[in-house]
């Protein structure tokens, strides 16, 4: 029986223990977005991918680990796995700030029972406001703005352009983009992001001079950028 909801996008932080912990994720029914073998990877994947939850092994994730992720995204959970259970250990990955303990001892229904609670509560958790030069974004307060001018988004525009920004320069497949906007796979067919995204760039167009633009990878996605800044090779956002 299947504890953890199918729509959970999982990441995977760990060295030694790194097939075993995926088998049993995958198992729970959750989709896993990527393996990671370092803190910076991780954090790439946070930044990109934009997953559900974090799960980690212990010992891969230092100080100012979560500190770094979060900042990338607050929404998402992030999962310490131990070996076994002992107070010492859940209390210290708990004073790293985690969301949750899971342990090898844990049958698979508490796995996904935690995880999906895990989850859920970072889902609420209050983000702070997004700001990139000029360009500052605030969805708790469905507020965007360009050097102080509100942009006039409509509550989808803002979402896009909220997750194209947090992508960093970086493309975002259209069916990556579609999860984090909509909250669900995108459909054969679907045409929402590109009508979208037409709409936000007309207003981009006309509210900051031309200064920040969309473009378009074919046949991939879209990527936000500065106009005169390139990167010097563009990453496309992992599945």
């Amino acid at each position: 029986m299947r504890a953890a909801p199918e729509t959970v996008q999982v990441v995977v932080l760990a060295r030694e223990r790194a097939s075993a912990l995926s088998s049993r994720l995958e198992e729970l029914g959750c989709s896993l977005v990527g393996v990671a073998a370092s803190e910076n990877a991780a954090e790439h994947a946070v930044r990109t991918a934009r997953p559900d939850a974090v799960v980690f092994e212990a010992g891969t994730a230092g100080d100012g680990f979560l500190e770094r992720a979060r900042r990338e995204d607050p929404s998402c959970a992030f999962v310490a796995w131990l070996a076994s259970a002992s107070s010492g250990g859940v209390a210290e990955a708990f004073s790293l700030g985690v969301d949750e303990v899971l342990h090898e001892g844990m049958g698979q229904q508490e796995v996904g029972a935690r995880i999906a609670a895990a989850v859920g509560r970072s889902r609420i958790r209050p983000s702070r406001p997004l700001e990139l030069g000029p360009l500052r974004i605030d969805d708790l307060n469905g507020e965007a703005e360009w050097a102080g001018q509100d942009l006039r988004l409509t509550r989808r525009e803002r979402e896009v352009l909220h997750a194209l920004a947090n992508a960093a320069g970086s493309t975002m497949r259209r069916e990556v983009l579609y999860k984090r906007v909509w909250g669900y796979a995108m459909a054969r067919g679907d045409r929402s992001v590109d009508v979208n995204v037409k709409r936000l760039r007309a207003k981009l167009a006309k509210l900051t001079g031309g200064a920040l633009e969309i473009k378009t990878q074919p046949g991939i996605g879209y990527r936000l950028e500065f106009v005169g800044e390139r990167k010097p090779e563009d990453a496309v956002t992992a599945l």
